[in-house]
């Protein structure tokens, strides 16, 4: 089952919009309590990544295919994230650090023309 967390313009408030939306989600019993805190770590980095890189509007989304769950976040700026290395009083660039922490695993789907989609997959039990 797939939900749509947000979809409309990369500003800011988007990110406490997805966090509330993750929060009232029917959860799996087989989710980890740690989860939803990591889910929504996750979606605040790369909303942020798709707000810094200048994408007009975002759509995000969370599917629930057992046994794992998927968010996705779509965007419309061109390039494709890179992970950062930042020294250690850079106040930004550790996004994809970040996520490749607390996801298993996350990739990026390249939309020619029209942006990307950064997913990242959290498994279940």
């Amino acid at each position: 089952m797939t939900h749509v967390l947000y979809e409309g313009p990369a500003v800011p408030e988007a990110t406490a919009q997805v966090r509330r939306a993750l929060e009232d989600l029917p959860r799996p019993d087989s989710m980890p309590a740690n989860m939803l805190a990591d889910l929504k770590l996750a979606a605040t980095e790369l909303i942020t990544n798709a707000i810094r890189a200048g994408s007009p509007t975002i759509t995000v989304v969370i599917a629930v295919p057992p046994p794992y769950m998927q968010l996705e976040v779509s965007d419309d700026a061109s390039g494709l994230p890179v992970m950062g290395d930042p020294a250690p009083d850079d106040p930004s660039g550790r996004g994809l650090s970040i996520l490749s922490a607390i996801a298993d695993r996350w990739g990026v789907d390249s939309h020619p023309h029209d942006g990307k989609t950064v997913w990242a997959i959290f498994p279940l039990a």
